[in-house]
């Protein structure tokens, strides 16, 4: 319905259709949109003002194969062993432009998420619950990601990750909690289109979340800086999409 709207007559504020698609929940829906307007705020300044979306996404086989014969599909961004091979000051610099904004970003959906898990209709309202879930695995993801890469920063100066690789681990299972969660509650069960293995006019054939679904990027990440960090040997899923 907003997106019907937006195609007939722009809304006088972006935050406007929030507070429209809400507005049956009373106060707890207003509470909601606000609590959704900020989460965008602050997504808003770390993924496109300071240019931290590649790394809150996931890259697949594919990804990485193309960018070795110079074909980028998607916003392209360093990679651990990149970054373990950079000089001092390259990391300190990194640091700076790209992990201090994913911590801003962090501390900014922290207390978002604590409000929206306060308002009451969490507990059985499944649109409420949805929303919950998509701040708490976006924050998850936040601090997944800056682990890892503070893992390898610490490890290229020091010759030890700083018990970052075991924060990731633990964050890690945070977010199967999460995805758990989510799919014991989903609004249309089990989706062929969406996740299961099905035929498709796709080269992969099964559902186009399946792999997110359970968090195949997340997994491919995590072994890539165990095998740089730790020689593993793990073989590295391909998460293709």
């Amino acid at each position: 319905m907003a997106t019907l709207r937006m195609g007939f007559r722009l809304p006088d504020t972006w935050r406007a259709p929030l507070d429209e698609m809400f507005a049956p929940w009373g106060e707890d829906g207003r509470a909601l949109a606000e609590a959704i307007a900020e989460v965008g705020e602050a997504e808003h300044e770390a993924l496109i003002v300071h240019r931290a979306a590649a790394y809150l996404a996931g890259r697949d086989q594919l990804l990485d194969a193309g960018k070795v014969v110079g074909i980028i599909s998607q916003p392209d961004r360093v990679s651990f062993s990149d970054l373990h091979g950079m000089s001092p000051e390259e990391r300190t610099a990194f640091a700076t432009s790209v992990l201090a904004p994913l911590h801003t970003l962090e501390d900014r959906l922290a207390p978002l998420l604590e409000k929206i898990k306060a308002l009451p209709p969490v507990q059985s309202d499944p649109f409420f619950a949805e929303v919950r879930d998509g701040v708490a695995i976006t924050l998850a993801r936040a601090r997944y990601i800056r682990a890892l890469y503070e893992a390898v920063k610490n490890d290229a100066d020091s010759g030890s990750d700083g018990g970052r690789v075991a924060d990731a681990l633990a964050i890690l299972g945070e977010a199967r909690a999460i995805v758990s969660r989510r799919h014991a509650d989903l609004h249309d069960g089990p989706s062929r289109r969406l996740l299961l293995n099905a035929p498709n006019q796709t080269v992969y054939q099964y559902g186009y979340l399946r792999e997110a679904s359970w968090l195949c990027f997340w997994e491919r990440e995590r072994v890539e800086v165990q095998r740089l960090l730790f020689g593993s040997v793990e073989a590295q899923p391909g998460c293709v999409l």
